[in-house]
């Protein structure tokens, strides 16, 4: 409950800012004593490199919004996945939850502590990632067309969800980028080597299930272990899509149009600015979204950054679902759903009648 009001005071601060700069000075306000280290990022862009110090600024205004879980539990949690990814898919995954639990105990997220990106990132991991993501915008000619903006919501990150902190960029793209290099035939279009990664991707089998217990994202290591449900599949081939420079992210519903139950799936954006998805590991192609043909429900696209519009629309309510309190998506449903979207109004009495 601390966090969630220091969080939500923070939100409230920048929401009354009128300035990237106002947002800025908060964040390494936040940061206390580990402003030192963004201070040093942030002075060493100012001066040698203008795009990378607005990038820089980009990450640390919302990295108060960030962070990751740590704790020893963490093992027994990513065992789920290791020990998944080595059973024969004759065996039943109920079998290994069951020995795990009477091996480990159970886990539960609560066991774990929360840590603040804020407070802890240092400046070597910060230049890291920010060097390597532009180094690739640049050099790479399918990125001739990924405007900046594009860039540091869908390339940039260094983080996917509230998996551990890693330099994840370079190991990857030195696994991936011969692939690219030896296939891409049209350079200049981020679908055609996206289409390339997808291929690679689903050479291999995938362990799927959903019945593992609830927990944060695994990081890179899903590209080792490929098991575990769609959130895990998602991750493995942003982190893969990322460090080849492809603007792509999560799209979701948080709720299915006809079961009680939540989906994610990756999009990427071509040359000419269009969404295209794919659901790793059972489809092997890039459909543009308009032809998505799951239940439609309302589509919302992962964010690094903050979506203060939204949270500034629902600040004077009361009750707010968890989903919506600080907004890190934008609504993208007519994306998929094209001229079939539709708004619909009401009175707020009205949503809690009986």
């Amino acid at each position: 409950m601390k966090n969630i009001t220091i969080i939500s005071i923070l939100i409230i601060l920048l929401c009354s800012c009128s300035t990237v700069d106002s947002q800025l000075d908060i964040a390494l306000d936040m940061a206390g004593s580990n402003s030192v280290e963004l201070q040093k990022v942030l002075k060493r862009y100012k001066d040698e490199d203008p795009e990378k110090y607005e990038a820089a600024c980009f990450l640390i205004s919302n990295m108060p919004f960030h962070g990751s879980y740590k704790g020893k539990d963490l093992k027994k949690y990513y065992k789920y996945f290791e020990e998944y990814s080595k059973l024969p898919f004759s065996k039943k995954v109920q079998e290994l939850i069951d020995s795990l639990k009477k091996a480990d105990g159970d886990f539960d997220i609560s066991q774990l502590s929360y840590q603040k990106d804020i407070t802890h990132i240092d400046s070597a991991f910060l230049t890291n990632h920010i060097d390597f993501a532009f180094k690739v915008w640049r050099e790479k000619p399918w990125c001739k067309n990924v405007d900046f903006n594009s860039f540091c919501e869908y390339i940039l990150p260094y983080r996917i969800g509230d998996e551990p902190l890693s330099c994840w960029r370079e190991d990857i793209y030195n696994k991936y980028n011969p692939i690219v290099e030896k296939l891409s035939k049209d350079m200049d279009d981020p679908k055609v080597v996206a289409q390339i990664l997808l291929d690679s991707l689903c050479t291999g089998k995938y362990h799927h299930t959903s019945l593992f217990p609830s927990g944060p994202h695994i990081g890179p290591d899903v590209l080792k272990w490929k098991s575990g449900s769609c959130r895990e599949f998602t991750d493995a081939m942003i982190y893969v899509l990322r460090s080849l420079g492809i603007p792509c992210g999560v799209d979701r519903t948080i709720l299915l149009g006809d079961n009680n139950a939540s989906h994610f799936w990756n999009f990427i954006i071509d040359k000419n600015k269009e969404t295209y998805y794919t659901n790793l590991p059972y489809d092997i192609i890039w459909r543009k979204a308009i032809k998505y043909n799951t239940t439609k429900a309302k589509v919302y696209r992962v964010t690094f950054g903050m979506n203060f519009k939204i949270y500034d629309e629902l600040k004077g309510y009361e009750n707010i679902h968890p989903n919506f309190r600080f907004p890190l998506f934008k609504d993208v449903t007519d994306i998929y759903i094209g001229d079939k979207n539709r708004n619909v109004s009401f009175d707020a009495p009205s949503c809690y009648a009986v």
